[in-house]
């Protein structure tokens, strides 16, 4: 017997898992503000922009979009995508890079905590996308944690 039908409309749709099914003003704005975690996080040196996609909720769609135009699938939803969370990375990082790095050099912790807090928050998240606990599983967030 072939695979079951999948029940998930966006994907028999043609549109890529994760992403909105259009270019809707709430997931414009999702992206901007992870533009500016992403921008934020690679400003403070240990920090991943990549995490604070996945906590603003729109590191799939990124991904996606990113996986789209580098096998030469230019959609206008991946552009746009792209280049909302670019543009919002890029204008945090020249508006913001002198007062971060003050914050980062005169109140070190204060920055590295709520930094750590918003990495720690992604974990749920993470939680989710891993589904079902497996050995795997296990092994690898157990890898991930250890220094």
């Amino acid at each position: 017997m072939g695979e079951p039908a999948d029940k998930d409309p966006a994907r028999n749709s043609g549109v890529a898992p994760g992403q909105p099914r259009d270019a809707s003003g709430p997931a414009r704005l999702r992206c901007v503000v992870g533009g500016v975690f992403m921008g934020l996080a690679n400003l403070v040196p240990g920090i991943s922009g990549g995490t604070m996609l996945l906590v603003t909720g729109v590191y799939e769609w990124f991904v996606d979009a990113v996986a789209e135009l580098s096998t030469l699938k230019f959609r206008a939803r991946s552009f746009l995508t792209v280049g909302i969370i670019g543009a919002s990375a890029a204008a945090v990082i020249v508006l913001f890079a002198g007062p971060v790095k003050n914050l980062v050099v005169e109140h070190r912790w204060v920055m590295y905590s709520l930094f750590l807090g918003l990495t720690l928050g992604g974990l749920p998240v993470v939680w989710r996308m891993a589904r079902r606990l497996s050995t795997a599983v296990a092994l690898g967030a157990v890898a991930g944690f250890v220094p």
